[in-house]
């Protein structure tokens, strides 16, 4: 999509990301766990949306047998720390979850005031798992949720399936690492042509959104069905796919390497 406005959220098929902002997929499908003994790895959730009838919730279990802490920071669109309203104490932009052996935990961003949007990045030593959903609350239906799985925040590739014939699709692209990241997006169709080439920067730790068939060289993308290819030639990526339909919205799950 263009940039997406920070202070809306759609509703409909046609306006469905600019209203979100960008919502997030993620590295790989399923759970997210660190990989050796004694180590840290930290994951990007690259949508976080809260207020406006939006919240998002952070889900985390304790498999091993020893304690264990998660870390989370809260991050605006350029990429400064960003203040958040969490299980109703005062806003931070920094929350831990003390995890007992086998135990497990939530972090609930709230939807509280208007709609505002960022993105997390999460800090998780050995034996933790952990995903985050989003729900979405309106007056006359019942709500809606997305789950989305976490992001190495060390790849640089990421790889998506989309579906844009009856639908529409968009990203929210983040730039986890602290050097400025130069990202090219390749669109190709069911037949493998290609049908859209793009190119976005980002600065440290900032994010973007985006409807894919209105960003600049994706125009080809409407009304066909596909695969995205999204590399850095410098810095690291993280990638949230979302489709929307007429009223409901879920997540695509990309691929990072």
């Amino acid at each position: 999509m263009a940039h997406m406005k920070n202070k809306r959220m759609i509703t409909n098929r046609r306006t469905a990301l600019s209203r979100l902002g960008g919502l997030a997929a993620l590295a790989g499908a399923g759970s997210t766990y660190a990989q050796s003994s004694g180590i840290t790895v930290a994951y990007a959730l690259p949508q976080m949306a809260y207020g406006g009838g939006w919240n998002t919730t952070l889900y985390f279990a304790n498999t091993s047998a020893n304690a264990a802490t998660v870390t989370l920071k809260f991050f605006d669109q350029q990429g400064s720390p960003m203040q958040v309203p969490i299980g109703g104490a005062a806003a931070r932009d920094t929350h831990t979850l003390d995890l007992n052996p086998r135990a497990s935990g939530i972090a609930e961003v709230q939807n509280t005031g208007e709609l505002k949007q960022g993105w997390v990045e999460a800090t998780v030593p050995e034996g933790v798992t952990g995903y985050g959903v989003f729900r979405q609350t309106a007056e006359g239906r019942a709500d809606q949720e997305a789950v989305v799985p976490l992001v190495i925040e060390t790849a640089t590739v990421a790889q998506m399936v989309y579906d844009d014939v009856n639908l529409v699709t968009g990203l929210a692209i983040v730039n986890p690492g602290t050097a400025r990241a130069l990202i090219n997006i390749l669109a190709y169709n069911a037949s493998g042509a290609q049908t859209g080439n793009a190119d976005i920067a980002l600065e440290p730790r900032a994010r973007t959104a985006v409807t894919l068939r209105e960003l600049a060289g994706m125009g080809g993308v409407a009304g066909s069905r596909g695969w995205l290819s999204i590399t850095t030639t410098s810095g690291t990526v993280a990638v949230l796919g979302l489709r929307f339909g007429t009223a409901a919205f879920t997540s695509i799950p990309a691929v990072h390497k």
